[in-house]
């Protein structure tokens, strides 16, 4: 398989599966304590184990792209935008980390009855708003992967 191919799957099927992790937290969110009778645990965890391997898998695939960034740029606007999108990109690394682990954490240990489901939601928001503005700094090369 081609790095472009390659690329362009990866990069869909992260897209989706955030997407669907996503929408599949509102209703713990808002008080729900099953989906059909099945802990929503279960299948949260298991989204998000998914979620985890590709996002892994897209920095692995961007990581000359990564590493270009610190390479001095004469050009300031362009050197001024690198700087941004890598702060930004940092970032949401950081908060989904955390949100990601103290979830898993409070899942696993004391289950969903206990876990501070406000606080969750909070970072989550957070993570989900870095990410629709890393999105947004690079739209046209984002939207790209799903042209033909």
């Amino acid at each position: 398989m081609r790095k472009r191919p390659a690329k362009r799957a990866v990069t869909i099927a992260l897209f989706v599966v955030t997407f669907i992790l996503l929408a599949s937290m509102q209703p713990v969110f808002f008080g729900l304590q099953s989906y059909f009778g099945v802990n929503p645990l279960l299948i949260l965890l298991s989204i998000s184990f998914v979620c985890i391997v590709l996002m892994c898998l897209h920095v692995y695939q961007n990581w000359p792209l990564f590493l270009a960034w610190f390479k001095r740029s004469p050009d300031k606007s362009k050197q001024r935008e690198k700087i941004l999108r890598m702060a930004v990109l940092m970032a949401f690394v950081v908060v989904l980390a955390y949100d990601i682990s103290t979830a898993w954490y409070y899942a696993l240990s004391v289950g969903i009855a206990g876990a501070p489901i406000g606080m969750i939601r909070a970072w989550s928001w957070v993570a989900t708003a870095l990410l629709a503005v890393h999105i947004w700094q690079r739209w046209r090369l984002t939207f790209s992967y799903f042209k033909r």
